[in-house]
């Protein structure tokens, strides 16, 4: 009967989705895409973020993603400022896959998702990135 036990119990835990900036406090990351190169630092389910090819900031929530598996999946929301006339504002959504280094502290990442814009005019704009994490 114990053997059953932890039969279940493992089956059980290799299900679970895990990534390696869980078991982290601190992360700092950067990436390459829309709308230009970020630089940001992850706490718990937290993220801000600044970029300055074309200057901006953001803040934004992760939640981890079940059906990811062990790619890492997360989905995060937010609001996002951009430096720019027509659009300064917008609020964000999307997804992203992260997998680990091996035998190392850090992890690629994709994400992708649209943004609202609602300055002067109403925009939706698909942005994504990719880039590293490094966990501390």
């Amino acid at each position: 009967m114990q053997i059953f036990k932890n039969i279940v119990i493992v089956t059980s835990l290799s299900v679970i989705p895990l990534s390696v900036s869980n078991a982290y406090e601190n992360v700092i990351g950067i990436s390459v895409g829309s709308p230009g190169y970020t630089i940001s630092y992850n706490r718990e389910n937290f993220r801000i973020s600044a970029g300055f090819e074309e200057f901006h900031a953001g803040l934004d929530l992760l939640w981890n993603v079940e059906w990811a598996g062990t790619l890492g999946g997360y989905s995060y929301t937010g609001a996002q400022w951009l430096d720019e006339t027509d659009k300064e504002w917008g609020i964000k959504t999307g997804l992203g896959i992260s997998v680990p280094l091996v035998g190392t502290n850090a992890e690629c990442f994709g994400e992708f998702g649209p943004v609202w814009y609602g300055q002067n005019r109403s925009d939706i704009e698909f942005e994504g990135s990719f880039g590293v994490r490094l966990m501390f």
